[in-house]
């Protein structure tokens, strides 16, 4: 699987899970890491098909641990904060023209994305050339990059802003 989030408010983010297989599962989230003391119902993740599930009821300016869990197994596991009230500090990430064609180290790019998620983001925006689309020749072949971008930018695990670019 794996998880962008996305829309973030004072109270609450939109999760959308991608599983790679058939999966039923849930998320639990909550304040200590140790203690995730909220959960949703059990959703299903078809393969191929992105879910969204919206957390609400958050608390405004807090950081909030999260995992996607099976009965028996965590799934995937991040961290995300709600919006800060007006005039407060936060960190935000930028990444752009990542492209993912022949020019492009694929190490070197995750290597980008791990530093990014070393600040711990409130957010990250994408300033586009990032699908490439006009680069492909079929549907399938553009829906392949949008999956990679999916997995690398789910790396960076904090909320995600796309914006078009001129590839795009």
């Amino acid at each position: 699987v794996d998880i962008i989030l996305a829309r973030p408010t004072s109270n609450s983010v939109t999760v959308s899970v991608l599983a790679y297989a058939d999966t039923e599962g849930y998320l639990s989230y909550g304040t200590e890491p140790g203690k995730l003391t909220q959960q949703t119902a059990v959703c299903v993740f078809p393969k191929g098909q992105p879910v969204e599930v919206v957390l609400a009821g958050l608390q405004t300016d807090t950081q909030y641990s999260c995992q996607l869990r099976t009965d028996d197994r965590i799934l995937a596991e991040g961290a995300f904060h709600t919006a800060r009230p007006a005039g407060s500090a936060f960190t935000f990430t930028i990444t752009a023209d990542s492209h993912l064609d022949e020019h492009t180290e694929p190490a070197l790019y995750l290597q980008t994305l791990c530093n990014a998620a070393a600040d711990h983001p409130d957010f990250n925006i994408d300033l586009g050339d990032t699908f490439m689309t006009e680069k492909h020749t079929d549907r399938d072949s553009a829906a392949a990059q949008y999956l990679a971008q999916r997995y690398y930018f789910a790396q960076i695990g904090a909320p995600l802003f796309l914006t078009i670019g001129n590839h795009d």
